[in-house]
């Protein structure tokens, strides 16, 4: 038997995040931010230090 996971969220929070949803230069630089973390990351060199010395 499957459980459904149900949040409850009061209407206060809800309205903040619809708000923050909304706001689409804040959702582009959010975005664009991200985005950046990514590229952040694949400039970086990896070693493995499993059997490295």
């Amino acid at each position: 038997m499957h459980r459904k996971l149900t949040i409850s969220l009061s209407d206060a929070l809800l309205t903040g995040y619809r708000e923050m949803a909304a706001d689409e230069e804040a959702e582009r630089k959010a975005l664009e931010w991200s985005e950046a973390l990514i590229g952040d990351i694949a400039d970086e060199t990896w070693c493995n230090p499993v059997g490295s010395v």
